[in-house]
């Protein structure tokens, strides 16, 4: 969301932007139903960590990190790059994890979100690199659909800590 001088600019459906009220904004039920924005000035770790502990602890971390309704912003890219980086198996269920190795997952995914905002760059160091080696330890980095909507992430099973991956077969 873009803002200035009392209006903001909201990217709904795709590449269409509106340009909105305050007033607008806050009546819309789409937007009304999002959840804390990660990139917003005001966003800290606890209020991540609050989100993902208010939505069903049975979810997969990456299926929750993706879902706009949790936490806004935050896309395959991100979520896959956030999850390597804090070291956090995608496929674990939030309520197998701890409020630190969640608050290490938001400072991570939230940092990677900032540094992309910044200078134009989306980090790349596992996404789209199933089969090549991870940058980390050099085992081969793996990939399949997660979630309802069978959204692609990417992964290193030998850095990032195994929790029950179910045996769906993959594509590297």
């Amino acid at each position: 969301m873009l803002s200035a001088e009392g209006l903001e600019v909201v990217e709904l459906e795709g590449s269409r932007l509106d340009l909105r009220t305050e007033r607008e904004v806050r009546s819309d039920p789409r937007l009304r139903a999002l959840g804390p924005d990660v990139l917003a000035p005001e966003f800290d770790a606890e209020t991540g960590v609050a989100a993902l502990r208010l939505t069903d602890q049975s979810r997969e971390v990456g299926e929750a990190l993706v879902d706009q309704r949790v936490l806004a912003g935050v896309g395959n890219i991100y979520k896959s790059e956030g999850c390597w980086s804090a070291r956090i198996d995608p496929w674990q269920r939030l309520a197998d994890l701890s409020d630190d190795e969640l608050r290490r997952l938001v400072i991570e995914t939230a940092a990677l979100m900032r540094y992309g905002l910044e200078t134009g760059r989306m980090p790349r160091s596992i996404y789209r690199r199933a089969g090549q080696p991870c940058p980390r330890c050099g085992a081969p980095l793996r990939s399949r659909g997660q979630g309802d909507a069978n959204r692609r992430t990417y992964w290193c099973e030998s850095c990032q800590r195994s929790g029950d991956n179910p045996g769906v077969e993959e594509d590297q």
